[in-house]
């Protein structure tokens, strides 16, 4: 039987018997392969011989990455393998070692951010040079910094906050006065504090709106804050700023009655997109998706092309892969909107080139479901329902999801009567009994189930289909697949006439 990894909710046991300190194991997972190589090199830069115990407990901890059954994370077995043979246990010297090595792997850490994140170095060393009262050297940084951030700025809003503490360490120092070549006062200083905090309220602002789904709710907003950044963002002091620019046009496209239209906050994302950071990329993208699959929703169908093309614009700046993984609920998306706009043949190549960047936990499941999904807008519902045999279902909104497709399949094919009702009475089954569903996806489950019956019953019979069930199918607020729905009864309005 294989081992047990180790984990603290694992760690049930004796914290005598097993190493009480999981801290330093968590951290030592979250290393990758080569990272945790380096740390070697680091331990030994910091003075920790090959053949000293600190050493030695790193070199225990290396071997068994990134799997750590729990017995050999007894306390008294890692004591045995690196300490001499027939020593005795001392548990506070193993609980000293772990608290040392624990110190250089977060040294490491820091040491590695800082790599990493140039601006936050060069500020740490500007500080020091101040503290060593260098200030030659401190000024000649200064000008060195603004110079190199005005020709290559930081990215994203974080610039802001750069700028901002580089003014604040010129003007704070006791002796700005013998080195100061221009004027500064502490105007300049709240002058860059500004322009970082207005873009950075700005933005969470406009996430808060997004997150609410607050696109031209009725009745705007009248609060003093939204007053108060409305007038502040028309300064003359801004207008160059293109954080502010842009968050002020998608704040504004949430709270007030004439915005500017969404294809012309897209020109906006685009032309602005070299000065955001990757996050700021990402959720620009996710806001703008947001606002197309609003206004698709309300009847403008053209834009589902829309969020098609800004999906392309993602893909090809790479901005939707993080830490080399597209996210599954992003996967499937693209192949949903892929598959509204029936473009199949890219979207094949999307499953081809891009699979690779999935999660291995549950990939193969996410890749059938999304060439299940393809097969069934292609009207493939035998190859649908082949596919759909693959997926595992571990997970509980993909077993919905491959329920309800299973039940288009067996609507749509002929000689499916028994297992479409049988599937329906097990679906709803589920529902019922599976507790870590919501109360609202349940409800919209349950009526998908009840409606599509209702459909079938009408096509075994060729009873009509009234105008007020589909109205009554378009007023449902709660129900899934709601636009398949209505595309079926609708065909059996015309067939029944």
């Amino acid at each position: 039987m294989k081992d047990k990894p180790f984990s603290p909710k694992n760690n049930h046991l004796n914290d005598y018997t097993y190493m009480q300190d999981s801290k330093l194991l968590q951290l030592i997972q979250s290393l990758s392969k080569e990272e945790l190589k380096t740390f070697g090199n680091y331990l030994e830069g910091a003075s920790h011989r090959k053949t000293g115990s600190v050493y030695a407990l790193y070199n225990y901890f290396k071997k068994l990455y990134p799997d750590f059954p729990e017995k050999k994370v007894k306390k008294e077995f890692v004591y045995g393998k690196i300490m001499p043979k027939g020593k005795e246990y001392n548990d506070k010297r193993i609980r000293d070692l772990m608290s040392i090595l624990t110190l250089n792997l977060e040294n490491f850490i820091i040491a590695k951010e800082l790599e990493d994140n140039e601006p936050e170095r060069e500020l740490i060393l500007l500080n020091a040079l101040k503290k060593r009262k260098q200030d030659k050297l401190f000024f000649q940084k200064v000008k060195q910094l603004e110079r190199k951030w005005e020709k290559n700025p930081p990215k994203g809003i974080i610039k802001y906050h750069y700028e901002y503490l580089l003014q604040k360490e010129y003007y704070m120092h006791p002796n700005l006065s013998l080195y100061e070549e221009k004027p500064s006062t502490l105007h300049n200083v709240i002058e860059k504090m500004d322009h970082y905090y207005f873009a950075s309220k700005l933005y969470y602002e406009v996430i808060n709106l997004h997150n609410q789904n607050d696109l031209n709710r009725e009745g705007k907003s009248k609060n003093i804050l939204i007053k108060h950044i409305n007038q502040t963002i028309t300064k003359e002091e801004f207008k160059h700023n293109p954080h502010i620019n842009i968050f002020s046009h998608f704040f504004q496209a949430y709270t007030t009655e004439n915005p500017l239209n969404i294809e012309s906050l897209e020109k906006i994302y685009i032309n602005l997109f070299p000065f955001f950071n990757d996050t700021e990329k990402h959720d620009l993208f996710i806001i703008l998706q947001g606002m197309y699959y609003f206004n698709y929703n309300k009847g403008k169908k053209e834009y589902i092309f829309n969020v098609f093309e800004l999906c392309k614009f993602a893909l090809e700046k790479n901005i939707i892969i993080e830490n080399n993984i597209i996210a599954n609920d992003m996967f499937r998306n693209i192949i949903g909107v892929t598959c509204m706009v029936q473009k199949f043949e890219w979207g094949y190549q999307f499953i081809e080139k891009y699979q690779k960047y999935l999660d291995d936990n549950g990939k193969n499941d996410i890749v059938s479901l999304c060439e299940a999904t393809m097969a069934f807008y292609e009207t493939k519902f035998n190859t649908c329902l082949e596919k759909l045999l693959t997926v595992k279902i571990q997970d509980t909104l993909y077993g919905i999801q491959v329920r309800i497709l299973q039940m288009q399949c067996y609507y749509e094919l002929e000689n499916y009567e028994e297992a479409f009702y049988n599937l329906a009475h097990s679906f709803a089954t589920y529902l019922h009994r599976n507790s870590t569903i919501s109360v609202g996806l349940q409800k919209q489950n349950l009526n998908f189930i009840h409606v599509t019956k209702k459909l079938h019953k009408a096509k075994e019979n060729s009873t009509q289909i009234s105008s007020s069930f589909v109205e009554e199918i378009q007023k449902n607020k709660n129900i899934m697949n709601k636009k398949w729905l209505i595309k079926k009864a609708v065909e059996l309005q015309v067939l029944t006439k």
